[in-house]
């Protein structure tokens, strides 16, 4: 077996295993900055719509954002590539739904589950009103590629809200350091080399790539906790790109 398939199989250990206690269930410090990033990729303006919009999110896991975003919708695509956690999650939302009354039932939004490839859409041209994407660039192999195909989905004046870490930064190292570095993992690994293996793509590389994708968009980004720092010492930033296709790429 090759290193990389090794490194692999590690890593889907680790999701399997450890994700849930590391990341969302993890000390009263972890739980805040999974809290925190959930909170602010909602903070920027969501247009309103008489009808609902339409949403889909991508690389969704096992459907943790969909709760903070604002009901206001018609329609959300909880999609990920990987279909355990999906399939997981679709059947949580099916019992909850057993458990709605039906006159409370028909007033919910559409809510669908799809294995979806972030960087090869199977939808047509502008069939979204808003792209959601939490910690996913920093994984993909092609992600220019993918950013362009984030924006051909999404309608004119529509918007992608998407959250890249600051990747290797000097405040997200450390604030690794004291959370999920000293957690247990149930893989003998050293941690920096299976995370490194996942976020691949850092931020100077992915920041350069969404100028150049979205050279004609409004662009507007928010780094946390520091707004006004450069980005090795910050944790996050949040990109929320309002789409105008009378600028095409």
């Amino acid at each position: 077996m090759k290193p990389s398939e090794i490194i692999a199989n590690a890593n889907k250990e680790l999701y399997e295993h450890d994700y849930e206690n590391i990341v969302m269930k993890g000390g009263r410090l972890n739980r805040w900055v999974y809290r925190k990033t959930h909170q602010e990729l909602e903070r920027f303006e969501i247009r309103e719509s008489k009808e609902g919009l339409s949403i889909l999110e991508l690389g969704a896991q096992s459907d943790q954002h969909r709760l903070w975003v604002k009901m206001n919708y018609q329609s959300y695509i909880v999609s990920d590539i990987a279909l355990t956690p999906l399939l997981k999650s679709k059947l949580m939302y099916e019992k909850s739904l057993s458990q709605i009354h039906s006159n409370v039932e028909a007033d919910r939004p559409i809510i669908k589950f799809e294995k979806i490839d972030a960087e090869k859409i199977e939808y047509p041209d502008e069939t979204f009103d808003r792209l959601i994407a939490t910690c996913l660039l920093v994984h993909l192999g092609n992600p220019i590629d993918a950013l362009h195909e984030w924006r051909r989905v999404i309608k004119n004046g529509g918007k992608i809200d998407f959250y890249v870490p600051c990747e290797p930064g000097l405040i997200l190292r450390m604030a690794r350091n004291l959370t999920h570095k000293r957690k247990k993992l149930s893989v003998k690994f050293p941690y920096d080399l299976l995370h490194y293996s996942q976020h691949r793509n850092h931020f100077l590389a992915l920041d350069e790539f969404i100028k150049y994708i979205f050279s004609g968009d409004r662009v507007k980004r928010r780094f946390f906790p520091f707004r006004f720092l450069p980005w090795e010492f910050n944790l996050w930033v949040i990109y929320s790109v309002e789409v105008s296709k009378s600028q095409s790429k």
